[in-house]
């Protein structure tokens, strides 16, 4: 192929081209700025369909409204015809250090690490101001003279204009860099930008990915329902701070995320200040806290067929599960990070992949908590209960007609797809004290919310404030619930409720 002499607005010349490589939308040569001798690449898209060409124009509208030193923008662009084939083309400066991927390695100085992020974030901050990247990965990164980085490649990108703000878009990207939206086709926003960076600066740091996977569905179950890993479980020092931002950046709830990059580059400016300072006893006592926090994060759900719908299920719940029982384990490694002796202890007990039923206990001295979940497969078996009542008694009552459809249950309507309980071993007055706990189906979401329903007498003095039993939860459930005699509060958990349950075991 012979590609002619490219004149720009500026009286630049571009010329001498040469094949240099494939790119993600086309080929890519290298040609040299006649006047300077500066070396250029020029990105080169065949049109192969008229109705293509709107479509192939992105990357370079895109790319010509950057004008940011962390943003690779556009020399020229346009179309052009080529041994009578018509191509869309773009001129960008040649990079002789290449992308970010060769400079990923575990011995990278953290404060090298900093300056990558600042690069990288400067550059988002930017982009984010028109488009939603979607295939952000460290070959998109490219490396300038100084070191410093820069973004590139826009082709799967999406406009953002006052009009489309809240647009969402949906799929695209890399395999390893993709937020679980991305796996399950749901909504994406600048969201799924900054899961992506998360992936990217935990390579920064540790020098390799976060996740191990071979094949696709290995992917798209890491993505989905593995936790995400420590960065101190691949670097020493102290990056407590830095370990919590990007374990919050790749989030596996989009609306847990940080929503801007600025709110990240605040983050990050705190924890290099924190890395700056000579670490004192509270952040030591912090970091011994964190890694025995990491050593008691919950099992990891097994491999499974997506096609296995039950068992996929179940892993979601059991997923969930694990992770408000770190709530409770996290808060019990802080209260030991200071006691000399006496410390209180954690046993859980194994459980079936299978079921949802699981069971742990926090101990400190002769008292106790419980912590149970019973099996998922009741609330359903509950409702179709209720359903078969409702339609005997009406068929007794209209001479063995069924008038009107039978209600769903209270759990059923509610959304509601697990149930345990949280309470003492011990009575405190005239019952045990604790709260039930509900797993409540977040519509358009691939998640769930923990949520507690407490119970108490209607009397005064106020006596002890209760859950139900699990083995009958039910139908006494039903009797208190709608009880004149008794209270039903329901509400998010909070640290304060934790606090309040644990704090009856060290009185």
């Amino acid at each position: 192929m012979t590609i002619p002499e490219i004149n720009d607005e500026n009286g630049n010349i571009y010329e001498d081209f040469t094949f240099f490589k494939k790119g993600g939308m086309g080929e890519i040569y290298k040609g040299k700025e006649k006047k300077s001798g500066k070396d250029i690449v020029i990105k080169l898209v065949f049109i192969d369909l008229p109705d293509y060409e709107s479509l192939l124009k992105t990357e370079l509208d895109i790319s010509e409204k950057f004008s940011h030193m962390n943003v690779v923008s556009s020399l020229k662009s346009g179309k052009i015809e080529i041994d009578g084939n018509d191509y869309l083309f773009m001129i960008q400066d040649y990079f002789e250090n290449g992308n970010l991927r060769p400079l990923i390695n575990e011995k990278t100085s953290i404060d090298r690490c900093f300056d990558m992020f600042f690069d990288i974030l400067n550059g988002m901050r930017e982009i984010h101001k028109y488009i939603v990247h979607r295939d952000l990965k460290p070959e998109n990164i490219l490396v300038d003279s100084n070191n410093s980085l820069l973004i590139t490649d826009f082709g799967l990108a999406k406009y953002i204009d006052e009009k489309t703000r809240t647009r969402s878009f949906k799929g695209g990207g890399t395999i390893p860099y993709m937020s679980p939206e991305c796996w399950t086709g749901d909504s994406n926003t600048l969201l799924m930008d900054i899961y992506s960076l998360g992936i990217i600066f935990f390579e920064i740091v540790t020098g390799h990915l976060p996740y191990n996977a071979n094949t696709e569905l290995e992917w798209r179950e890491c993505h989905l329902f593995t936790p995400f890993p420590s960065i101190s479980k691949n670097r020493n020092g102290n990056l407590i701070k830095l370990d919590q931002i990007i374990q919050k950046m790749s989030n596996k709830r989009p609306n847990q995320r940080y929503k801007t990059i600025d709110e990240i580059i605040d983050a990050i400016n705190s924890a290099k200040s924190i890395h700056q300072t000579d670490e004192n006893d509270t952040e030591r006592l912090a970091q011994l806290g964190n890694i025995a926090l990491q050593k008691s994060k919950a099992i990891e759900l097994k491999t499974q067929q997506e096609a296995e719908k039950k068992k996929e299920w179940i892993k979601f719940i059991n997923f969930e599960i694990s992770e408000l029982l770190n709530q409770f384990k996290n808060k019990v490694n802080s209260i030991n990070e200071r006691l000399e002796d006496g410390k209180l202890t954690i046993k859980e007990q194994s459980y079936n992949e299978l079921s949802t039923t699981r069971k742990m206990t926090i101990s400190f001295g002769n008292k106790s908590i419980q912590i149970e979940f019973m099996n998922n497969e009741a609330i359903e078996r509950n409702d179709k209960e209720q359903k078969e009542r409702s339609i005997e008694f009406q068929k007794q009552r209209n001479q063995g007609f069924i008038m009107q459809k039978p209600k769903d249950s209270f759990f059923i309507e509610k959304n509601i797809i697990q149930i345990g309980l949280a309470e003492t071993s011990f009575k405190i007055g005239d019952n045990e004290f604790g709260f039930n706990l509900i797993l409540q189906k977040i519509d358009g979401s691939n998640y769930g919310e923990w949520k507690m329903i407490q119970f108490s007498e209607n009397i005064t003095p106020p006596k002890t404030k209760f859950g139900i039993d699990l083995s009958n939860f039910f139908e006494l459930f039903n009797k208190v619930h709608h009880s004149m005699f008794h209270t039903t509060t329901i509400k998010e958990i909070e640290d304060k409720d934790i606090n309040s349950l644990i704090e009856k075991i060290l009185i």
